[in-house]
């Protein structure tokens, strides 16, 4: 398992809920190079209850999440999607969509598990702010023990319940 692996389940879970996600391509190596190319974001997609946009990172067992795993770009093209957001649900008189720009934490461990976290990107803002420059084993520990995740089971995750384990505060 790895990054791809999370975010190919992530778009399949969403088709089989009834929702739609994609996988942006990532530019090649060349365009890389040459500083031509560089993806905002990993996901985005529709669910019944939330549009979704995702950058997703993966840790193969329980360690530290180091934030330089995320690159400054795609913080801030979530920043800025979720500003827009804001500002228009503001303006609509219609009712209001819920919008979740997170970075996607996948933590697996061979034969064991695979659990996912969802972190709201201003949460994050926040903490590199105030100066952290991680979330600790002992804090992401700390969120999976208080049920603040969702398991990826046979390939499939409910993202119908990612509004109950969105993490956007400290662990308690």
């Amino acid at each position: 398992m790895n990054e791809k692996d999370l975010n190919r389940i992530l778009v399949s879970s969403a088709a089989t809920l009834g929702g739609w996600a994609y996988k942006i391509v990532d530019p090649s190596t060349a365009a890389i190079r040459i500083g031509a190319g560089y993806r905002p974001f990993d996901i985005f997609g529709y669910m019944q209850k939330y549009d979704l946009i995702f950058e997703s990172k993966f840790l193969r067992g329980y360690s530290s999440f180091n934030f330089r795993m995320i690159k400054p770009h795609q913080l801030e093209n979530l920043k800025k999607i979720k500003e827009i957001k804001k500002s228009r649900r503001h303006q609509s008189k219609n009712v209001e969509r819920s919008s979740i720009e997170a970075i996607v934490l996948g933590i697996y461990y061979p034969r064991k598990f695979f659990d996912v976290f969802f972190f709201d990107v201003d949460f994050i803002l926040g903490l590199i702010e105030n100066g952290k420059n991680s979330i600790l084993k002992k804090e992401l520990e700390k969120y999976r023990d208080s049920g603040l995740l969702l398991k990826v089971n046979q390939n499939f995750i409910d993202l119908n319940k990612i509004g109950e384990v969105l993490i956007n505060g400290r662990p308690r």
